[in-house]
């Protein structure tokens, strides 16, 4: 098993860009039907909206909300039973194992924002990776007591869908009702097709435990129980140990869920899974950890307020991958580069 790198397949008809709420006024980048790019809006989109595709809009942004909303609680609670099963099964409290960024490679959401329940669903992750390595090796029981009290942090979330249904009022353009109408719909069927499997963010978890828990690919660091952590390796890779040429890619994910990000954008791995490979992330799922990673060492600093507040970034990654031995570990020569980027206008 490897931890989530493949993107979200665009669904089948959907030709929208990645975006947050259309608006023709505001900064941010926003949905235009490929027809119309660069060129004057079809004949009658300028038109007011009628009474009757007012109300389609309304009942169309209803439906995305509360499709989203039954989404991210369903999601919640397939998170608790996950993280409870992890907790019992090896007897480790998820800690520092868990964040934002391995949920969505478990639920394989496509990197950036742009989609409601994904972003909801970071926002929540983040604030209970925070409450687990607060509580430290100390478990959290009932597990639910980390997700309690974030309905607030859901529904700043999905605050777009309030501004959405304030803008859907007489007197709006037809385009304008149009343009919000397919990205509700879009929103709608992202959160519809959220699918969570029994087991899988549990072992995504015992896999990042299991390798960031090794001394090598075929032992366990000292410290750590043997037999558990061999248990661990046969029930993920089917022998009783990190299969060698998995250890440096699965090495090189766990660093980034460490640091916030989310692996599940394309990445550059070499063929045959040694030799040089590269990576850039434009998001993060867990903002403020990314920059205790990248600027932790300057907490006043300019730049880490900047990525504490989910402003925009570039971070590139060149790296090398090769087989372990006894004398020399899997990753080599790791660089990165971080460019952080003005807000869109």
């Amino acid at each position: 098993m490897t931890l989530g790198t493949m993107a979200l397949a665009i669904a089948d008809g959907d030709e929208w860009e990645e975006t947050t709420l259309p608006n023709r006024a505001c900064p941010q980048a926003v949905r235009r039907h490929p027809s119309t790019r660069g060129t004057a809006p079809p004949k009658g989109q300028e038109e007011p909206a009628s009474a009757a595709e007012l109300s389609a809009l309304r009942d169309a942004l209803v439906d995305a909300g509360c499709t989203i909303l039954d989404a991210v609680m369903r999601v919640v609670r397939w998170e608790i039973d996950e993280l409870q099963a992890f907790a019992r099964d090896t007897g480790v409290s998820p800690g520092e194992l868990f964040q934002p960024g391995v949920v969505r490679a478990a639920l394989d959401i496509a990197e950036g924002a742009g989609r409601l329940a994904g972003c909801a669903l970071d926002a929540v992750g983040a604030a209970v990776s925070d409450r687990l390595v607060a509580a430290g090796s100390r478990a959290i029981r009932p597990m639910s007591r980390a997700f309690a009290g974030t309905d607030p942090i859901v529904e700043r979330s999905l605050s777009e869908l309030a501004t959405a249904s304030r803008r859907a009022h007489a007197g709006m353009s037809r385009g304008e009702a149009e343009e919000l109408l397919s990205w509700a719909a879009s929103e709608r069927r992202h959160a519809a097709g959220l699918r969570p499997v029994a087991g899988k963010l549990t072992s995504a978890l015992l896999t990042l435990w299991v390798v960031k828990n090794c001394d090598g690919p075929s032992r366990p660091r000292a410290g750590v129980d043997e037999g558990s952590w061999r248990a661990a390796c046969l029930r993920l890779f089917g022998v009783g140990e990190v299969p060698p040429r998995m250890m440096a890619r699965l090495q090189l994910e766990a660093m980034w869920f460490d640091m916030g990000l989310t692996v599940s954008g394309p990445i550059d791995w070499p063929t045959g899974g040694t030799g040089a490979g590269s990576a850039t992330f434009n998001y993060a799922a867990n903002p403020r950890a990314l920059a205790g990673r990248i600027e932790g060492h300057a907490p006043g600093g300019e730049r880490f307020r900047h990525l504490a507040a989910g402003g925009r970034f570039r971070l590139r990654f060149r790296f090398s991958l090769r087989e372990p031995s006894i004398d020399a570990g899997a990753l080599t020569d790791i660089d990165y580069e971080l460019d952080v980027l003005p807000a869109t206008r």
